[in-house]
């Protein structure tokens, strides 16, 4: 018989929008000493500091979300043809560009998503092709590559 391991479904956000108000948070915190997994001495440091948080319906994993996360967060996993991004290059974009165009391409250069014509469709293996503001062809990239504007 096989045994299926339910997961709980987790969630993310500012610490002050997670709760009604201040009263509750510490209600929260006398009982599962959030403000302390947070590495806070005490709930009103927290409650001020407002960091960006992860939990789900267990109360241990609880916990406070650094800076590499929030930006990992902030990434895209699918691309919309004909919108606007961010060219920041990941590490497979950085090593193997696939034109000197996206090799040369400067970190926040503004890009939109395109088809190509006899060519796979945009997301197809998580890649996409791209072109600058002037309407010129760069290439075809990770859409890990691409934050939103």
């Amino acid at each position: 018989m096989l045994i299926k391991k339910r997961v709980a479904k987790e969630w993310t956000g500012r610490l002050q929008a997670q709760y009604a108000d201040f009263d509750e948070f510490v209600a929260y915190d006398e009982m599962y000493g959030l403000a302390e997994r947070l590495g806070y001495a005490s709930a009103e440091e927290a409650w001020e500091d407002n960091p960006m948080v992860a939990g789900s319906t267990n109360p241990a994993e609880y916990r406070r979300i650094d800076k590499r996360v929030r930006r990992i967060l902030n990434k895209v996993e699918r691309v919309r043809v004909g919108q606007w991004y961010s060219w920041n290059p990941n590490a497979w974009d950085t090593l193997m560009a696939t034109t000197p165009e996206t090799e040369n391409l400067p970190v926040g250069t503004r890009v939109k998503v395109i088809n190509l014509h006899g060519a796979p469709k945009a997301n197809t293996m998580g890649h996409c092709y791209i072109e600058n503001e002037a309407g010129e062809f760069l290439g075809m990239v990770s859409v890990h590559s691409l934050d939103k504007i």
